[in-house]
């Protein structure tokens, strides 16, 4: 957390206040954020950066 800039205790603040939500295992995102991507294609993509998707990815 401390590579994004954050501490522990302000992440958890702000996901306290409502300000972001968990989306998965140490993925967060902005709740006002207008989301026109599949949460779990950027989870995928967070995790394992040079994966390859096949069919959800290619109906995408």
């Amino acid at each position: 957390m401390e590579k994004g800039g954050l501490s522990d205790r302000q992440l958890y603040r702000l996901r306290d206040d409502g300000a972001i939500e968990a989306v998965g295992r140490g993925l967060f995102r902005r709740t006002d954020a207008d989301l026109l991507a599949d949460i779990d294609l950027l989870e995928i993509a967070r995790r394992a950066p040079l994966a390859t998707v096949c069919l959800t990815s290619a109906l995408a």
